[in-house]
């Protein structure tokens, strides 16, 4: 095998690690998506039935990122061992 091949097919960080900030990552962006959602529907010129439709999209996106996050941290190898 190549000295590029053993590179690109090692591990910088423990699978665990990986998880972890994948969830984090997923949290806070579940977290900045609603005030930024909310900022953008402010802008613009929306009746009341399409407003309704926007917020509950937005929330609907952020409560996707929240359930994301908690399956990646689940998510493990079936012998329990990180590499």
């Amino acid at each position: 095998m190549s000295s590029v091949g053993r590179i690109l097919k090692s591990n910088v960080v423990s699978d665990s690690a990986a998880r972890r900030f994948a969830q984090i990552a997923c949290y806070f962006v579940a977290i900045a998506i609603l005030p930024l959602g909310a900022r953008r529907l402010a802008t613009l010129q929306l009746d009341e039935a399409k407003l309704l439709i926007g917020v509950l999209m937005i929330v609907a996106v952020a409560v996707l990122f929240v359930i994301a996050g908690t399956l990646v941290r689940i998510a493990q190898p079936p012998d329990g061992t990180d590499r």
